[in-house]
């Protein structure tokens, strides 16, 4: 069980438990750390903006990494059974 209390701390956690273990792919990693950065800008910068354009993108990195960790979740829960 991975127990953090920081965003940090989660953020770390999943790239050393998913990412550097070869479990989630490191262009996964990639889209959850963009993907991070921008939320924290949008929660605590004075101003963001993203065009159009590029929150299409982001939009489908964003389905594209749920997709592959709810592969993965299925894969694990399979595994157990």
């Amino acid at each position: 069980m991975i127990l953090k209390h920081k965003h940090k701390g989660v953020r770390q956690q999943f790239g050393h438990q998913f990412i550097q273990s070869g479990i989630i792919s490191k262009e996964m990693g990639r889209y959850f750390s963009d993907l991070f950065d921008r939320r924290h800008a949008g929660d605590y910068d004075d101003f963001v903006s993203c065009d159009k354009e590029t929150c299409q993108i982001l939009l489908v990195n964003a389905a594209y990494f749920i997709s592959e960790i709810e592969k993965n979740v299925a894969l694990t829960n399979s595994r157990e059974i």
